[in-house]
């Protein structure tokens, strides 16, 4: 039985579980250093700087990269990394990608 303070301290109950709000993703609790990545919890890949550095059925995602000052290259420019993740899923046919799923990719605390 998930406690009943869960949600004062910033939980959401998911059967049992008490799990922190930013670890929820769909129906399911992430494990710490995973992210939500279209409602499935995945393990962040390899760093990236764009889609060609990770595999196949993989893009970059940005929102999981820290900013790198390459001021050697071009004065003051940040260049943009992530890390890699698994390609979205393919919407089926008929099905709109507005009317998709949406679903966001974030840190867990570590």
């Amino acid at each position: 039985m998930c406690p009943a303070d869960c949600e004062d301290g910033g939980g959401v109950c998911l059967g049992d579980l008490c799990c922190p709000e930013d670890q929820v993703c769909g129906e399911a609790c992430c494990a710490c250093g995973d992210v939500c990545s279209f409602n499935t919890c995945v393990q962040p890949g390899a760093a990236c700087i764009d889609a060609s550095e990770c595999g196949a059925d993989e893009y970059c995602e940005y929102s999981l990269g820290e900013a790198q000052m390459r001021g050697e290259m071009c004065q003051g420019q940040q260049i943009k990394n992530g890390k890699c993740l698994p390609s979205p899923p393919v919407c089926e046919p008929g099905r709109s990608q507005r009317r998709a799923r949406r679903s966001r990719a974030w840190r867990s605390p570590r």
